[in-house]
């Protein structure tokens, strides 16, 4: 025969059984660390974002730079049409004019950049450039490509500027190299818009065919 016992705080079932579920030990990840780990990720991510931009900043400043250099070089020196005195004198108007088309090797950087959020083997690769340490979102890693973009787009529109500044450009050359620049940051707003609507959802259906 079990004996009732009589406390001074009442006892009820609810109370024992919560009781019984609480950890003998605290937890090893309190509460600050969760919210610490999110200012770390929260900044880490804005410093990534600033260096992808920086990057392509001054890829296109030097890009620019060198092809626009290399065209003055031409211009200056051999004219237009071009007449070579040696031998030597042909080499180096061929390694200017090389020069003077660097520009081109901007169309592959930006492909690489826009295809880093696209393909899988694009995305390792720009992981790797640019995300060493940490693993990321597919999302952020294609953000992280459109702001290599934007940044390669103010670096040589930069270069642009100086020189038509330095040379006394007309307005209506600032107004059509400022419409430039816009369709330019036109476009990689609409490749944002495009990974939004499009493949995002897609990725949405395929997870949720999935698990169905």
């Amino acid at each position: 025969m079990m004996t009732e016992i009589h406390t001074a705080v009442p006892l009820d079932r609810s109370s024992r059984q919560h009781d019984l579920e609480q950890p003998l030990l605290p937890s090893s990840t309190p509460q600050g660390q969760d919210e610490e780990e999110k200012i770390h990720s929260c900044w880490f991510t804005s410093f990534i974002a600033s260096w992808t931009f920086i990057n392509g900043f001054w890829l296109g400043f030097l890009i620019q730079t060198i092809s626009l250099g290399s065209t003055a070089v031409l211009a200056i020196n051999w004219g237009k049409p071009a007449t070579w005195t040696s031998k030597q004198d042909e080499f180096y108007y061929a390694v200017f004019f090389l020069l003077s088309q660097s520009w081109w090797l901007l169309f592959p950087i930006i492909c690489f950049a826009i295809d880093g959020g696209l393909a899988a083997n694009g995305k390792s690769l720009f992981e790797r450039c640019f995300y060493p340490n940490a693993s990321v979102a597919p999302r952020e890693v294609f953000l992280g490509g459109v702001r290599f973009h934007v940044g390669i787009v103010f670096g040589c529109f930069f270069v642009w500027s100086l020189i038509d500044l330095y040379f006394g450009a007309s307005v209506t050359v600032f107004i059509t190299l400022f419409f430039s620049f816009m369709a330019c940051l036109g476009l990689c707003y609409g490749m944002v818009l495009i990974y939004e609507r499009y493949i995002v959802e897609q990725e949405r259906e395929q997870s949720a065919t999935s698990s169905a």
